[in-house]
């Protein structure tokens, strides 16, 4: 079993994102608490099922979930500036679904794929662009 420990993610003006651990036990999660705010902070979570009698497959599912802050004036006429609130978050899941047979090198490739399936040109298109393929 491996220790939580900080996660460090790298966004696309190649900015380290430190994810400090806030949970372990059921669903490992961590927070980027650099803003100094609980709330509206990003947030990773890793979460594992293993196999039973009626489900024959290990899951593992990660999330990721990245909040905007919702932009608030200069406050009223007494000067009051009213608490942050989320205004909507960008969310990220990826469900790993592997078989209990499924051997070593069958995980890894797995892993690969999918890494490289979410840097492709298709899907970084789609989600920069939004643009669908034909």
């Amino acid at each position: 079993m491996s220790a939580i420990a900080n996660v460090t993610l790298t966004d696309s003006s190649s900015v380290n994102h430190t994810y400090t651990p806030v949970e372990a036990v059921p669903l490992a999660k961590w927070k980027d608490l650099s803003s100094g705010l609980h709330i509206g902070s990003p947030e990773l979570s890793l979460g594992m099922r293993l196999p039973s009698r009626t489900a024959k497959t290990f899951k593992v599912s990660l999330k990721l979930v990245a909040p905007t802050l919702e932009v608030s004036g200069a406050g009223s006429d007494t000067g009051f500036q009213p608490a942050p609130t989320v205004a909507y978050n960008n969310i990220a899941t990826v469900d790993l679904i592997m078989h209990e047979r499924a051997g070593l090198e069958e995980r890894q490739d797995l892993l690969a794929l999918i890494r490289d399936a979410l840097s492709d040109a298709v899907v970084t298109t789609a989600v920069t662009n939004f643009e669908k393929p034909f």
